[in-house]
């Protein structure tokens, strides 16, 4: 169990969670710059401990947390009530947005998703550890899947954020979500050794 501090926040990170890195950040702070105003419902898919749930729920009048990881699920619970917004928060077991019904409901979306391609040696990685990080083999397993269905759920002028990694094609991303009629922006990136990472804005 680690402690970690962000913007005058104090959070718990279990040892079984991912812990926030680089893209985590990233988008924590366009939650802080790009939001203005409140959200009425939004929801953060894949909540890991719970940073950007918390940023977010302070946003918004009501926001949901959804991990498939129980004992994710458990660490954003336990933020949420160390950072006083548990009062706004529902925090669901569940994959993806599966556990909802397919109603346009949430006027923001938050997605930071395991992106990294898998390599033939990390079947032999135990499940609960892979799930944090691992996209699959091409590392847009549940990117693609997100991409597919998300817009069932997002009201008329909605915004999505999206974390990728030039790992996982960012040019199929924004292709598809052009060709769909979403306005799109990438509205920040940086740049490592082995990778770029972008935040892309999603408009409906």
């Amino acid at each position: 169990m680690k402690e970690l501090s962000f913007n005058g926040k104090i959070f718990i990170v279990f040892d079984s969670v991912y812990e926030p890195s680089d893209d985590s950040f990233m988008a924590a702070y366009v939650i802080l710059s790009d939001c203005s105003g409140e959200f009425d419902l939004s929801v953060d898919v894949g909540s890991g401990c719970g940073l950007l749930s918390v940023l977010l729920a302070e946003r918004s009048k009501f926001t949901v947390a959804v991990d498939v990881s129980l004992e994710a699920a458990r660490n954003t619970k336990l933020n949420a009530k160390r950072n006083n917004v548990w009062y706004k928060m529902s925090v669901i077991v569940g994959d993806l947005l599966e556990v909802f019904k397919r109603k346009p409901i949430f006027d923001c979306m938050v997605f930071n998703p395991p992106y990294l391609p898998e390599s033939e040696g990390d079947v032999f990685i135990p499940y609960k550890v892979r799930i944090a990080w691992s996209g699959g083999r091409d590392g847009r397993a549940l990117i693609d899947r997100f991409l597919k269905i998300f817009s069932m759920f997002l009201r008329f002028g909605g915004i999505v954020y999206l974390v990728q990694s030039s790992l996982s094609d960012l040019s199929k991303t924004l292709s598809l979500l052009s060709s769909l009629g979403f306005r799109v922006e990438v509205l920040d990136e940086k740049h490592f050794f082995y990778e770029t990472l972008y935040l892309i804005k999603v408009v409906k």
